[in-house]
C-alpha cells in the first residue's frame, strides 16, 4: 500500500467523522434552546454551574476535556445571548 494512499483513506475517515461532530453539535445546539426556553418559562436561572462542571467532569482531563469545557461554555453563552435563535449570526440548523 502506497503511503499517499493510506493518507487519503485517514482523511477521507476524519472528513466523516468530522461531519458526524458538526452533526452531533448541531443537535445539540438546538436542544440547548430547547433548555433555555424550559428554563426561562419557569423563571428559572439559564446558568447552572453544578450541571456544567458535572457535563465536563464526564470526559477524561486532558485535551479533549480543554476542548469539550470550551465547547459547553461556548454554547451557553450564544444560548443566553440569543446567538442561536435568531439574535445573533450563529444557527443550529444551518447547513
Amino acid at each position: 500500500m502506497a503511503p499517499d494512499d493510506e493518507l487519503g483513506r485517514v482523511r477521507e475517515a476524519i472528513d466523516e467523522v468530522d461531519a458526524r461532530i458538526l452533526a452531533a453539535l448541531r443537535e445539540r445546539a438546538a436542544l440547548l434552546l430547547r433548555v433555555v426556553a424550559a428554563k426561562r418559562a419557569a423563571g428559572l436561572p439559564l446558568f447552572d454551574p453544578v450541571r456544567e462542571a458535572a457535563i465536563v467532569g464526564r470526559v477524561d482531563p486532558g485535551p479533549v476535556r480543554d476542548v469539550y469545557r470550551a465547547l459547553v461554555e461556548r454554547f451557553r453563552q450564544a444560548a443566553v445571548s440569543g446567538a442561536f435563535d435568531g439574535g445573533g449570526r450563529e444557527d443550529p440548523e444551518q447547513r
